[in-house]
């Protein structure tokens, strides 16, 4: 990969993508088996690709950081430090791990 990458691991809450990219069920439309036939191409650039489906509860993170990038025109990147608003998303994803979020 052009930054260094070699392995990657993708955890979602979609059961239906998930068992296109395991083969469990096919697809049907053309235009999606366009976007899986990509995204398959991609994995595979990586040395490991890991991909796991996880209950709705542990991807709340990912989630409000997919609505707020849904919002954008164009893609945010950054170099070193994240947005406050992704930073108070993922603080509060790793402290609730360890407490009850109701408790900060």
């Amino acid at each position: 990969m052009n930054q260094g990458v070699e392995y990657l691991e993708i955890e979602g809450d979609c059961g239906i993508v998930f068992e296109v990219l395991h083969y469990k069920i096919e697809v049907i439309s053309p235009g999606i088996e366009k976007i899986i036939s990509r995204c398959l191409n991609f994995l595979e650039a990586f040395r490991h690709a890991k991909i796991t489906q996880v209950p709705v509860p542990r991807n709340m993170a990912a989630n409000k950081m997919a609505s707020i990038g849904s919002g954008e025109r164009e893609a945010i990147y950054w170099s070193n430090t994240p947005p406050p608003e992704i930073s108070e998303i993922v603080v509060a994803d790793v402290i609730g791990r360890w407490v009850s979020v109701s408790e900060v």
